[in-house]
């Protein structure tokens, strides 16, 4: 705890925040820190709701968040893990439990098995289709070692405080059982926010089980006063949607995916921000079918699940998603304004071909299993979500990258790799 909180606070007062380039250098990012009941219980809700691609066994991704933090750590990047300085601000807020760790261990069961009994069998037919067992009442289990782990690490008061702000407390603005989700994907800590340039994006999210997320992040940056003055915020709201896993900062330019995360409402509510930023441009990859809702956009939700650069010449890319995405561009409208030039005529793909980019293509097996959810290092060494399933490591080893991976087999079930979890707050 305390050495979190120094680390807090000299990147606060001496690191100059900024993301102008994807592939420079990583110097500071934030994590959520590991699953812990929150995913637990969202292990019990039918995939509509709960995001997850599939069931994923928490304790065993715990291990691989471990993992995943050795490798970045080892190579000198520096973590401001957000769940610890919650669990400091619940501490020196005084914030005391209404109940013991026992009576929430109890309710946190109670709250399991109602959603065990409310959604059994639709939880069933969503695993038959896919072939799979479903985990049931089993995952419960995981909840007494999650506990008595947060205890240790922050002390039983605060771990029960923590776990029942994150697991238990009714959401505000939500209605029904809506109101009773668990804040099961807060380990994908890049969608909350995305700092492009010197623009923090606070997201407005679409799901009703993640709109909860970024309050709860925003509340913990800001009582630890991590965003520094020099820092321009926007917050998206409204009928705005924006995830951070749509922006990318590449080549001076701001890349942002628009489709069923994020919304052109949304981007052009950050655009006069990002683009008063010197020499700035804002380019969109828009999908029309997946903005209209005419197609579903998990399998590729964000523009960091089917594209990323990892040299200034070179990206790679799932032609299947980028050829079925079109080009457009925010611009000044002449007017004191901003305009979208939407050029449906040219495919997003031609339009970086025309960038003089060498694009790595990714099969669409590729893309699914998070081969371009991969997290850069800089200095020619990369992180990569997934080993198995695609052939990235060798083609990146082929040109002299140095290639790590934490192996996230249970955590990508939750639909997002290492990029997803990742918000970098300072490259370069």
């Amino acid at each position: 705890m305390v050495t979190e909180l120094r680390r807090t606070e000299r990147v606060n007062k001496s690191v100059e925040m900024g993301v102008f380039e994807e592939t420079a250098p990583l110097r500071n990012v934030m994590m959520w820190g590991k699953p812990g009941t929150e995913a637990v219980l969202g292990q019990l809700l039918p995939r509509r709701i709960s995001c997850f691609e599939s069931n994923f066994r928490v304790l065993e991704a715990r291990s691989e968040f471990s993992t995943a933090v050795d490798i970045l750590q080892g190579q000198g990047v520096e973590i401001l893990f957000v769940k610890d300085l919650l669990a400091q601000k619940i501490k020196e807020q005084g914030i005391k439990p209404t109940k013991s760790m026992g009576q929430l261990h109890e309710e946190l069961q109670e709250r399991g098995e109602y959603f065990y009994e409310k959604y059994k069998d639709e939880i069933a037919e969503e695993c038959k289709k896919k072939n799979e067992q479903p985990l049931g009442l089993q995952v419960l289990d995981w909840i007494g070692p999650i506990l008595r782990e947060d205890k240790e690490r922050y002390g039983e008061e605060v771990a029960t405080v923590m776990n029942q702000m994150l697991s238990l407390d009714e959401r505000d603005g939500l209605q029904g059982d809506e109101r009773l989700l668990p804040l099961a994907n807060a380990i994908y800590a890049r969608d909350q926010s995305n700092l492009l340039g010197k623009t923090w994006i606070w997201s407005n999210m679409h799901y009703p089980i993640r709109r909860a997320e970024v309050a709860l992040y925003k509340s913990v940056l800001e009582y630890h006063h991590i965003i520094p003055d020099d820092i321009n915020v926007v917050q998206i709201q409204g009928k705005g949607k924006f995830e951070g896993g749509d922006g990318i900062a590449y080549n001076g330019v701001f890349y942002i995916g628009c489709g069923g995360r994020t919304n052109m409402r949304g981007i052009m509510q950050a655009a006069p921000t990002l683009l008063s930023q010197p020499d700035a441009r804002l380019i969109i990859a828009y999908d029309g079918a997946r903005t209209r809702h005419e197609k579903g956009e998990m399998d590729a939700m964000h523009l960091d699940t089917y594209w990323m650069p990892f040299a200034k010449d070179k990206v790679v890319a799932c032609p299947e998603e980028t050829s079925s995405r079109r080009y457009a561009e925010v611009t000044h409208d002449g007017k004191g304004g901003y305009q979208v030039d939407l050029n449906l005529s040219q495919k997003f793909n031609d339009y970086l071909s025309d960038q003089s980019l060498e694009i790595f293509d990714l099969s669409k097996e590729e893309q699914l299993h998070y081969a371009p959810n991969f997290l850069n290092l800089g200095n020619q060494k990369v992180v990569l979500s997934l080993i198995e399933g695609n052939e990235l490591k060798r083609k990146l080893e082929d040109v002299g990258y140095t290639v790590y991976s934490p192996n996230l087999e249970q955590i990508t079930k939750g639909y997002g790799g290492l990029h997803c979890m990742t918000a970098a707050i300072k490259r370069g």
